[in-house]
């Protein structure tokens, strides 16, 4: 099940935040994000991307995302442009 649908039925606010792309490695499919007022890095995966029908990005460009505690830290789980 989508993480968001999750997030809902435990009635936890889904709020999207601005972030700035740091960088991503196309052919490997990850790179990383980082919250204006925030160095800290939040890892971005390529299928989160494709759900949002998004290929690729370039450092610089602005998104909108949601995101969540992983194993190794902070990461991307829903992301629209």
């Amino acid at each position: 099940r989508p993480k968001t649908s999750v997030m809902r039925e435990q009635g936890e606010a889904i709020v999207f935040e601005r972030v700035i792309v740091k960088w991503f490695n196309a052919s490997h499919g990850f790179g990383f994000v980082n919250r204006p007022d925030n160095p800290a890095d939040i890892f971005i995966h390529i299928s989160v991307l494709r759900k949002a029908g998004i290929d690729t990005l370039e450092p610089g460009m602005e998104l909108s995302i949601v995101a969540g505690e992983g194993q190794k830290g902070e990461n991307v789980i829903v992301v629209k442009k």
